[in-house]
């Protein structure tokens, strides 16, 4: 075995090297083993660890297989990723590129998270909605949704309509697809529930029949959630508290359209922004905003 600290080439002798950092007065070792693999020792830290046992602590779609491209079909890249961390007990599965993908399990306490400082991702390109051509996008096949399990959540990323072509070409081509919004049949759930305890944070949904439909699962906890669909939140069937809180929907799919104020219809959505609906134990809505909908928030045969 070989020590070898980290430093600029040129101070390279035979099979070690050696850099002190003066401004920040930090050393960084590095050891290459005999069998080929390089452990190292973080700055500030003592045990020295290998970098394939360090690269394996972020798990990234890339290392399944995706692309990324917004074009090539990353759904069992996607799978894979979440069922390797999902039989480690748990962990995060990360992206950061705009992916296209189908039907998807986010599977017992696995974290699927996209980049950091989206919270509100919105941001119109040439008076309308570009939101497909951001990093950190879920194109989703609207006949298909991403069921979120026990204990899991989904953070820090966009989840859009991929039929959609943003923006939006004219007002006759908006009206068309707000109307088709309307049908749970071809404009599907983005997120579906699929067991207690799921959390959703900082998620921007837009273009489905319902951004996130519950029925039968308790303790949902949605925060800093966005979207314009034909309805918003639908919870029913929970009976342990269900946490609603610093939500926004809102008609940011023809908001910015330089024609929408001469069709005032195209800022308006025909459903429910949140829904609690036939059993909701103590379930609380808080902090939350709608603007457009039919019906801004429904309570209907719960408790409390």
């Amino acid at each position: 075995m070989s020590l070898v600290q980290v430093i600029d080439p040129s101070e390279c002798v035979g099979n070690s090297l050696s850099k002190i950092n003066n401004n920040f007065k930090s050393l960084q070792t590095a050891v290459l083993n005999g069998n080929g693999t390089t452990s190292v020792i973080a700055t500030g830290s003592t045990t020295s660890r290998t970098l394939q046992d360090r690269f394996a602590d972020v798990v990234n779609v890339k290392d399944f297989g995706a692309v990324g491209d917004g074009v090539t079909d990353d759904t069992n890249a996607f799978q894979a990723a979440i069922n390797y961390v999902a039989n480690l007990s748990g962990g995060t599965v990360q992206f950061n590129d705009r992916h296209v993908i189908g039907n998807l399990y986010v599977l017992d306490y696995v974290r699927l998270q996209g980049p950091e400082g989206l919270a509100d991702a919105y941001a119109p390109t040439n008076g309308g909605a570009t939101e497909g051509l951001k990093r950190g996008s879920l194109l989703l096949n609207p006949l298909n949704t991403i069921r979120v399990n026990n204990g899991a959540s989904v953070t820090h990323c966009q989840i859009i309509n991929n039929t959609l072509s943003l923006p939006f070409l004219n007002i006759t081509v908006a009206t068309s697809v707000i109307a088709s919004l309307a049908s749970s049949a071809t404009a599907g759930f983005a997120i579906t529930i699929n067991g207690h305890g799921a959390s959703l944070y900082n998620v921007f949904i837009l273009g489905f029949n319902t951004a996130i439909y519950s029925s039968g699962w308790d303790r949902l906890k949605c925060e800093y959630i966005q979207g314009d669909c034909y309805n918003g939140i639908y919870i029913q069937g929970a009976y342990d508290i269900c946490y609603i809180s610093n939500c926004h929907f809102w008609p940011w799919l023809t908001a910015y359209d330089s024609w929408t104020s001469v069709n005032l219809p195209l800022l308006t959505r025909g459903g429910n922004a949140y829904k609690y609906d036939n059993g909701g134990d103590w379930c609380k809505i808080t902090n939350c905003f709608s603007y457009g909908y039919l019906n801004g928030f429904v309570v209907n045969a719960c408790n409390n």
